[in-house]
């Protein structure tokens, strides 16, 4: 289903367990720039997050793989959520008072045991860097048939990058986990979408992004992370 822009609340009901709130996408390519450049465009891209809950899911890599064959052949950077580790971190700093600038850079820190973990369990390769965008010829970007999928650990762009680039900087609290990273990321590399693949369902009619940050589904930088952004949610416990 889609959502207005400045989360409005008008939807529209899409296939069940993958929900999509649509802001204005921005492309990575402009009217006209194929002609420009020579039949050449940009690459299409996509950011996931991948819930760090769907680490302990035995049918994990079968779940991704029966999703990814469904979806169009995209670049795809994917960010893996901290899970059980930044679970700890949290749960430390509530015991002794670390306070939220500490202990948002130890969870930064898990993200790279958990990108480890997921390249390994899924087969993806790990980046460390955001890769640049890939350029095509117009029909290859037609018939889909080029694509790289990784698995981003985002704790070096995130310490020396981020802060530098245009657009909102990301708060260093519990405010943001890794939903508004992959927003964020999705913003600065231009990806056409950003999918976020959980281990819940969204209630339909989807919500607009302040209310699904009431329900728990997302944090609470997401709605101003995500601007200008095709959204989807996707329950991947639910794909087979």
């Amino acid at each position: 289903m889609t959502i207005a822009e400045n989360d409005g609340c008008d939807a529209r009901r899409e296939p069940q367990h993958d929900s999509s709130i649509n802001r204005s996408p921005q492309l990575g390519a402009t009217p006209g720039s194929a002609a420009a450049n020579g039949g050449v465009l940009d690459g299409p891209r996509r950011v996931v997050k991948l819930g760090g809950s769907l680490l302990s899911d035995p049918q994990l890599p079968v779940r991704w793989d029966a999703w990814w064959r469904s979806q169009p052949r995209w670049d795809t950077l994917v960010v893996v959520g901290g899970g059980c580790w930044v679970d700890a971190v949290r749960e430390a700093d509530k015991l002794h008072s670390l306070g939220e600038e500490v202990s948002h850079w130890l969870a930064i820190d898990a993200l790279r045991i958990t990108a480890r973990l997921a390249g390994q369990v899924l087969g993806l390769p790990v980046l460390r860097q955001i890769p640049p965008v890939r350029r095509h010829a117009l029909a290859e970007c037609e018939q889909e048939t080029q694509c790289q999928v990784s698995i981003l650990d985002p704790s070096t762009w995130l310490r020396d990058i981020e802060w530098r680039l245009p657009g909102r900087v990301l708060p260093h609290t519990w405010n943001v986990t890794t939903d508004s990273i992959a927003a964020r990321l999705a913003n600065v590399w231009r990806a056409q979408e950003l999918v976020l693949c959980k281990s819940v369902s969204v209630v339909e009619p989807l919500p607009c992004a302040t209310e699904l940050v009431a329900q728990g589904v997302v944090d609470a930088e997401f709605p101003a992370a995500s601007r200008s952004t095709i959204v989807r949610i996707v329950n991947l416990r639910q794909s087979t």
